[in-house]
């Protein structure tokens, strides 16, 4: 079994952004953690394949959200939007996908 982790930071300014993982040949997404530097930041989360269909909508977290219960099968690049932001904050994310 081999993992595939992308792991990222950014930075929200004016509450939104994104970023977009390298290429997923193809597996089951495991785990994904989305995590504020400020532990009071509230946000949402988005979950986009490589049309830009909404996969997952994660609604309103503080803090950090962590799904580790998804079993989503992946292939190519997926986005993690980030959106709503009570302030701006670098978020950490971790995007892990099981070949």
């Amino acid at each position: 079994m081999n993992i595939y982790e992308f792991t990222t930071s950014i930075t929200l300014t004016g509450g939104s952004g994104n970023t977009v993982s390298l290429n997923v040949r193809g597996g089951l997404l495991n785990y994904l953690l989305v995590r504020a530097n400020t532990a009071t930041t509230t946000f949402m989360t988005q979950l986009e394949d490589g049309d830009d269909i909404v996969r997952l909508n994660y609604g309103l977290h503080e803090g950090e959200l962590v799904d580790d219960k998804i079993n989503l099968p992946v292939t190519g690049r997926w986005r993690v939007r980030l959106q709503n932001a009570s302030v701006s904050d670098t978020f950490r994310i971790i995007f892990s996908v099981r070949e």
